[in-house]
């Protein structure tokens, strides 16, 4: 069976799971706000109004509020899970009565965050209002979505399908997808175009045709409008000039510059609003201010927070960060070792072959380090208070987007490994069924913390 089908077969009966056992608003950061801000997408309210205090207020359903007090308890407690399937699946809630809800940071998120979940609860809307199935959907049509930008993602590059594969089922990819946040739309998008360029650096690989020009348009236009990640296309520069054929630059053009001007308009005309999280003295042009004239100063923090090495790896590779689910260390550093292995090994029939020279390396690696810094200065902005001394607010799953371009980078620094086919094939049955192992044993950890029988 090829690798793209095992994923769509796994990751679909996992994200299954996760889409029952993973209660509302409770483990996934932001959720509810995220439903809310799908919910009046779903009424077409694409730009919220301010109210008299100066908040941005849409009217919801006061029954979320109803909804969300049925799991709360969860964070203290565990509770019978059969309960929890009745309050979650089975209750009727009245959606009649409206109430107002706040949106907070996620206005300045464009309505492209929200496109899959969006649609969930206009499809749930056609046979009922009641909350639990308008958030059952949304939830579903966003998982549905991140399991096929994958499978074509693994279909498309053609040397590092197991690293794809590896990242694709990683627990925090899959519970991010299985819910309200932007964030599995994102890293489905990116792992998509960066295999895309992957596919593209193949030297056997022929020119690159109308047609994929304007996928590529699009993909890189989706990436900057969520949440911003406008670094993420320049990748495109990764890819030989030769196979672009003739018109280079207005190709690049055609590729880079919608994503450009449709992030500079909406942050033109959206204002932008801090998290409620965020610290009370928020000073980010002193802040700007401060990272440009203390640069090494700046670089000693984000070395500082990188150095947490332990708790990098447990958000970045499990639930840990949300469910307080812990495996022994041991299991994150194997997951990690498979994403450093896999790119390296080859089968030695395989004829691919990929044209990096130096300067494209440089400028690969520059370009991830470019990423990564600007995650914190933004955080640093955005989220710390003026003056503070550690940069609060960075989370693991940031760097998810990254993990494709980060893992193959390395693969072409170290030197590859070429294995005849069938022990190329066992590595791999090896490093599959460590993949989906850890992933049942997270989801046992789950139902063992939260639920009895």
């Amino acid at each position: 069976m090829k690798i793209q089908n095992i994923f769509l077969i796994i990751a679909f009966i996992v994200c299954s799971i996760l889409l029952v056992i993973v209660p509302p608003f409770v483990f996934v950061p932001d959720e509810k706000v995220h439903f809310v801000r799908a919910y009046a997408l779903s009424d077409g309210i694409f730009i919220p109004k301010k109210d008299i205090n100066n908040e941005f207020i849409v009217k919801i359903p006061k029954s979320v509020s109803d909804f969300d007090e049925q799991f709360n308890q969860l964070n203290d407690n565990k509770t019978s899970f059969n309960k929890y399937i009745k309050n979650y699946l089975f209750l009727k809630y009245d959606s009649s009565k409206k109430t107002d809800a706040k949106l907070n940071a996620t206005t300045s998120y464009s309505p492209v965050c929200y496109i899959t979940q969006t649609i969930g609860i206009m499809f749930a809307k056609m046979f009922s209002n009641s909350i639990n199935y308008l958030f059952f959907f949304g939830r579903f049509f966003n998982f549905i979505a991140y399991i096929f930008l994958l499978y074509f993602s693994i279909k498309n590059v053609p040397k590092y399908k197991m690293l794809v594969f590896l990242i694709g089922l990683i627990p925090m990819n899959l519970l991010l997808a299985t819910s309200f946040s932007p964030d599995g739309m994102l890293i489905g998008v990116s792992i998509l175009f960066m295999s895309l360029i992957l596919k593209y650096l193949s030297i056997e690989k022929q020119n690159i045709r109308k047609g994929e020009i304007s996928l590529l348009s699009f993909l890189s236009a989706i990436l900057a409008l969520i949440k911003y990640n406008v670094l993420l296309p320049f990748f495109i520069f990764l890819v030989p000039k030769e196979k672009f054929g003739e018109k280079y630059f207005f190709k690049i053009f055609l590729i880079l510059f919608p994503a450009m001007i449709l992030t500079l308009f909406w942050t033109l005309n959206i204002p932008f609003v801090p998290s409620e999280k965020a610290g009370e003295n928020l000073m980010p042009y002193e802040q700007l201010i401060y990272i440009i004239q203390h640069p090494v100063v700046f670089t000693s923090l984000i070395f500082e927070h990188l150095s947490d090495f332990y708790k990098l790896c447990i958000s970045f590779f499990g639930f840990a960060t949300y469910t307080f689910v812990i495996l022994p260390f041991s299991f994150y550093l194997v997951y990690l070792f498979l994403l450093f292995i896999s790119p390296v090994i080859e089968n030695r029939e395989n004829t691919t072959k990929y044209n990096i020279n130096g300067n494209k390396k440089t400028f690969w690696g520059l370009l991830i380090i470019s990423y990564i810094v600007s995650i914190y200065i933004v955080i640093y902005l955005t989220f710390n208070n003026y003056g503070q001394t550690t940069i609060l607010g960075i989370q693991a799953r940031y760097f998810l987007p990254i993990a494709l371009p980060f893992f193959a980078f390395i693969s072409t620094i170290l030197p590859t490994i070429r294995l005849s086919s069938r022990v190329f094939s066992l590595v791999n049955i090896t490093a599959c069924s460590f993949a989906i192992f850890y992933i049942f044993i997270n989801l046992y950890m789950i139902y063992r913390n939260y639920f009895y029988i």
